[in-house]
């Protein structure tokens, strides 16, 4: 018992240290906007689910992402010297500082974060599940996304597709305040949805109800479990819940949250936005509360958490801002990639 006393002590930390880690990186980024081209949108609120999710997933397990990549990256586990490096416009950035915040890619370390689109990355999450059922590869490939605009084409069909073929697809979806778990997942009708085939209203599939999905209502095995993204913890224990479940066989899965916050790193105006210091209202309060109060965190404890992630930064700028940028006349040599026979990847 005291050796998993231990372990669960040390976990929370970890979660923690991660928690604070994606904060503290936006907190700089924000005041080097003036170094970093183009916008940088920060995870205020969204962090505890992008730690939380990482944490079920194995090694050779795939995240596909959009906006706010770099969050995703770093709770990945991805090196935090090139992740600065991308956002400054380096040639040691991932993608040799064309891609920023929202391009971040890794092939090697089978992350996917080519799609600014909010719902981009579902097809490219579709096809990698797809992929793996098909040569029998015991993987889950996570897709971050958004329901707002969505509501059709490659957002509907991804998800119905992925339920259809039982793929082992994690998608979280962050709702935004536009609807609601059960509206996602089919509980919902539509009455607009089908307004064009009221005609054929007494055939055979006349008893089925469509939703704005295009997810039949009566499909009651696709259900969203929805997250509290300010409880880490408990956003850990679904994932690996829902990551079982795909690894048992039981087909995609999809999980639901509703971001608090929604903020960019800069304002509409190109003026700096505000960020909370630690300790502030969400997930990186919560949990330290919860571990202070059951005597796991103490004030040296947390210092020495800040001093870590302090030195990493400052390496991290400085490993970035040392990095050459690219010249004009290497612009156009990794635009297209070299044909190298099947794609060993997929």
């Amino acid at each position: 018992m005291a050796i998993k006393s231990q372990v669960n002590k040390n976990h929370h930390r970890h979660l923690l240290t991660q928690l604070v880690r994606i904060r503290r990186f936006e907190q700089r980024c924000i005041d080097l906007e003036s170094k970093i081209p183009g916008f940088v949108p920060a995870m205020l609120g969204d962090n505890g689910i992008a730690v939380g999710i990482m944490q079920a997933l194995r090694t050779q397990d795939r995240v596909v992402t959009a906006a706010r990549s770099h969050a995703y990256a770093l709770a990945r586990g991805l090196p935090m010297n090139e992740v600065m490096a991308e956002l400054f416009g380096r040639i040691t950035g991932f993608c040799r500082g064309r891609g920023g915040p929202l391009h971040i890619y890794d092939r090697g370390r089978h992350f996917y974060s080519d799609k600014a689109l909010i719902t981009g990355g579902l097809p490219m999450a579709l096809g990698l599940a797809l992929a793996d059922r098909l040569h029998n590869r015991r993987r889950v490939t996570v897709c971050f996304f958004n329901a707002g605009p969505g509501r059709s084409g490659d957002w509907s069909a991804s998800l119905k597709l992925a339920r259809l073929w039982s793929l082992p697809l994690l998608a979280v979806c962050d709702r935004r305040l536009d609807s609601s778990a059960a509206e996602l997942t089919g509980a919902d009708s539509d009455s607009d949805s089908n307004s064009n085939s009221n005609s054929n209203s007494n055939s055979n599939n006349s008893t089925k109800t469509k939703t704005k999905n295009g997810i039949d209502k009566n499909d009651r095995d696709w259900a969203a479990v929805e997250l509290d993204c300010l409880d880490v913890v408990a956003v850990e224990a679904a994932a690996v819940q829902a990551c079982d479940a795909i690894r048992g066989g039981q087909g995609a899965q999809l999980l639901a949250y509703c971001s608090p916050t929604v903020e960019s790193a800069r304002a509409l105006d190109g003026s700096p936005r505000a960020v909370p210091n630690w300790p502030d209202q969400g997930s990186i309060e919560r949990l330290s509360q919860w571990l202070r109060a059951h005597d796991q965190l103490t004030d040296a404890a947390g210092l020495a958490i800040e001093t870590a992630i302090d030195w990493e930064l400052t390496e991290a700028i400085q490993f970035a801002v040392a990095s050459a940028s690219e010249t004009l006349d290497s612009l156009s040599e990794p635009v297209h990639a070299p044909i190298v026979g099947v794609n060993p990847e997929v």
